[in-house]
């Protein structure tokens, strides 16, 4: 539906309160709560505690202290329901914040607020970093043995699955400082994600390595197939490939460094790999060939069967790291289409509960810029419905379910027209070579709404 009232008169001066050129950065960066150590004290090591204090001084916050107590198992062997006894818990809770507090105390650090809460453990833990707005949740890296894995007892693999924010899984080497951090980055939000988050644990002159792996060419030779590639012709087209992959991440990678400066600390340098092989095993030889304290990686959390049987690349490298790994999750929604934008040039939505922050951060974005709206329909051809007047702002409304695109006068807000477009599939926006955003796409039925960008 189209609603147009009268236009404002002649063409409209947006002056010097106009959008930036390039496409505006919209994150919020990461400095908002305490940052969380989930221990119990018993599996904690002084590197732990080591790598909760080194975060926290360098970000400027605060570290605060989450213990769980966790159901003990029960077996019944009987149809009567099994009882604990409440003195019996009040003895494992006391047990608990004992001993803990006392490692606390040992390791200089008994002024830590301290939590103590009841439940599952990994989820617990998640929850009480929401509640707290925690900045990161820094947990041990404990066991790897094939038991524990069946058993669910890889306690930072279980944080990590669950977790909204990004985990530091502390390994024992851990002393002080992080000098040198490799990330593996395939140019998802994650992994845009993962970059910032190991930059912002960097001091001055410190050092990121991004590490992109592409799969090898796998084609077979004409005396395995019969077919007509020999072993000089395919030697020929594998260079070409490797050449071709590495020219396009190194665009991406231009528009990735352009992206991490404003988090990169004074005198840090920011170098880059592209390598082909394995994933986890390329990242961790980077790793060793660099000396990195550190190794980071995103995760786009894995289903309900990959949890079961998980072969993702964060929990690859938190099996096979033996070092301290960083794992970031995918951003917000909003966010996430942002970075697919700025190093892609689109980024599709096809999930309508991502619309309505994704559609007010390109609000956010573009207000003021002169725009032309043209539904395309099978059933009447393409129509400009209008042009020069300024986006106003773009909404979805869930209980509707429509979409709304509003344009007019920049400055005189009476002077306005709305499209309402109901029943909307898929919403799209597209980018330049430059960063700036050229348009949005809203598809709907059979046809289309596209609004561009006329500056």
């Amino acid at each position: 539906m189209l609603t147009t009232p009268t236009p404002p008169a002649g063409p409209m001066s947006l002056g010097t309160d106009a959008p930036p050129a390039a496409l505006a950065r919209s994150y919020d960066p990461p400095l908002r709560g305490p940052i969380l150590l989930a221990s119990d004290g018993r599996g904690a090591t002084d590197a732990t505690f080591a790598a909760a204090r080194f975060v926290a001084e360098r970000l400027g916050t605060a570290v605060e202290v989450v213990a769980v107590l966790e159901p003990l198992p029960v077996y019944l062997m009987a149809p009567e329901v099994p009882v604990v006894p409440p003195e019996f818990e009040r003895e494992r809770h006391a047990a608990l914040e004992e001993t803990l507090r006392a490692r606390l105390a040992a390791a200089g650090v008994d002024r830590w607020p301290v939590r103590f809460r009841f439940g599952e453990a990994a989820s617990t833990i998640v929850e009480t970093a929401r509640e707290r707005d925690s900045t990161l949740i820094v947990v041990g890296l404990g066991r790897h043995l094939v038991r524990d894995r069946i058993l669910g007892g890889e306690h930072a693999l279980r944080v990590v699955r669950a977790a909204d924010r990004p985990v530091l899984a502390v390994g024992p080497e851990f002393r002080s400082i992080v000098r040198t951090a490799v990330v593996g980055v395939d140019f998802s939000p994650a992994s845009v994600r993962a970059a910032r988050a190991a930059l912002l644990m960097l001091p001055e002159n410190g050092r990121l390595v991004l590490v992109h792996v592409h799969p090898p060419l796998d084609l077979p030779l004409a005396a395995e197939t019969g077919g007509a590639i020999g072993r000089g012709e395919l030697e020929q087209i594998t260079a070409r490939w490797a050449g071709e992959a590495e020219v396009a991440a190194g665009g991406r990678f231009a528009l990735l460094r352009d992206e991490l400066r404003q988090y990169t600390p004074p005198g840090a340098t920011i170098e880059t790999r592209v390598r082909e092989g394995p994933v986890v095993e390329t990242v961790l030889a980077v790793a060793d060939e660099v000396g990195a304290d550190l190794v980071a990686a995103g995760t786009h959390g894995p289903g309900l069967v990959e949890r079961f049987f998980v072969g993702s690349v964060a929990t690859d490298l938190l099996r096979a790291a033996g070092r301290t790994v960083l794992i970031a999750p995918q951003p917000n929604p909003a966010e996430a289409a942002r970075l697919r934008l700025r190093l892609d040039g689109t980024a599709e939505l096809t999930r309508r509960g991502d619309w309505a922050a994704a559609l007010d951060a390109f609000s956010k974005r573009n207000a003021g810029r002169r725009a032309r709206l043209e539904v395309d329909d099978p059933d009447i051809g393409a129509q400009v419905q209008e042009t020069g007047f300024a986006l106003l702002g773009a909404a979805y409304d869930r209980h509707d379910r429509s979409i709304e695109l509003m344009l007019g006068d920049a400055k005189d807000c009476t002077h306005h027209l709305t499209r309402t477009i109901r029943r909307a599939d898929d919403v799209a926006f597209y980018a330049g070579p430059d960063g700036r955003e050229r348009a949005l796409r809203v598809e709907h039925g059979r046809g289309q709404t596209l609004l561009t960008f006329a500056d």
